[in-house]
């Protein structure tokens, strides 16, 4: 993907120069929203990432309290996919994260495993929400194999 139609995919995704950065929560929303239902823990995580990270400059906040109101759909989910694994190329996503890539599907582990589990205590994944993070490591052309990257992602 050439420097522009990069540009031209975030401007239709709603995202600018300024708020760039919360391109690299749209993993985590699409694992929040895989089973249909996003749950509070779920929103708590993402939001708690988003603010370690400083992740919502610009009109990130908007965008993300977006993503987390209402599910993206599968197209944009597609179209940010792309444009994620486009600027992952180009730039670090998370500042002072050395892989900054299986960090983020460290986090999706962690969104993923929040609202499982029998009373909160043995943690369950939903097979939507691994298919997910299956899906979005392909995009971000890193292989799963079944991984467990919730060790990479320390919160």
């Amino acid at each position: 993907m050439t420097d522009r139609e990069l540009v031209e995919k975030l401007q239709e995704l709603g995202i600018d120069e300024k708020s760039w950065r919360v391109l690299a929560l749209l993993p985590l929303v699409q694992v929040a929203w895989a089973d249909g239902t996003i749950h509070k823990k779920e929103t708590r995580i993402i939001e708690a990432i988003a603010a370690k990270h400083g992740m919502l400059t610009g009109n990130g906040a908007k965008i993300l309290h977006g993503w987390l109101t209402e599910s993206p759909g599968m197209r944009y989910l597609r179209h940010g996919r792309r444009a994620l694994a486009a600027l992952t190329k180009r730039r670090p996503m998370i500042d002072g994260v050395e892989d900054d890539v299986k960090t983020l599907l460290g986090y999706c582990e962690r969104v993923a495993n929040a609202a499982g589990g029998l009373y909160n205590v043995a943690f369950t994944m939903d097979p939507l929400e691994k298919l997910a993070i299956v899906e979005i490591a392909e995009a971000l052309e890193v292989a799963d194999h079944g991984h467990d990257w919730s060790e990479v992602a320390a919160l």
